[in-house]
């Protein structure tokens, strides 16, 4: 029995053949009450009108615990650092709009508002470096990281038919386990 769940983006929004609605999988995993989450590759929630962003922000609005990883620059422009602050740190960045007329530059044009400027940047930069973010620089940490290794680890796995249940229906591998944190 394990603690620690390991699922991808697209299982957040993914329809499986027996469910009717979208969000059946993200549902089962809300339902399972995680006590934390870590959001991997944090950089790909940069679109707040994506499905992806909206199924991590419906995931994470019940854990009291998230923290988020990029190996990658982050900063396109101001409005892509949005919806992972909004999950981060939603009593600092609750709108999106108010957040766009402040660091976006935002501006309403004859095709509607542009959120694609910057403005207020060492602001912005001021209140995500004290409390929500930490950077570190690869040249500032390269002198304590070990040389990459790679290793081939052959994994016997004896419960094969509960492993391909799980990896196609997943819902219906949760249920099995634990009936009273599906939602039917």
């Amino acid at each position: 029995d394990s603690d620690i769940i390991i699922i991808n983006y697209e299982i957040l929004r993914h329809k499986s053949k027996k469910q009717k609605i979208e969000k059946g999988w993200l549902r089962a995993l809300i339902c399972a009450q995680p006590k934390a989450i870590i959001i991997d590759e944090c950089h790909m929630i940069k679109n707040r009108k994506a499905k992806r962003t909206k199924a991590v922000k419906e995931l994470c609005k019940a854990t009291k615990h998230i923290i988020g990883l990029s190996g990658t620059p982050v900063v396109n422009r101001p409005a892509e650092l949005f919806p992972m602050l909004s999950i981060l740190a939603p009593h600092v960045f609750p709108n999106f709009f108010r957040f766009a007329q402040r660091y976006c530059d935002a501006r309403y044009t004859e095709w509607g508002w542009n959120y694609s400027g910057a403005s207020n940047i060492e602001e912005l930069h001021e209140i995500i470096t004290n409390g929500i973010m930490i950077r570190r620089k690869k040249c500032d940490v390269m002198k304590d990281l070990p040389e990459k290794m790679q290793s081939i680890v052959p994994i016997s796995i004896d419960n094969w038919d509960e492993y391909s249940k799980a990896e196609t229906d997943f819902i219906g591998w949760l249920k099995e386990r634990d009936p009273d944190k599906v939602d039917s």
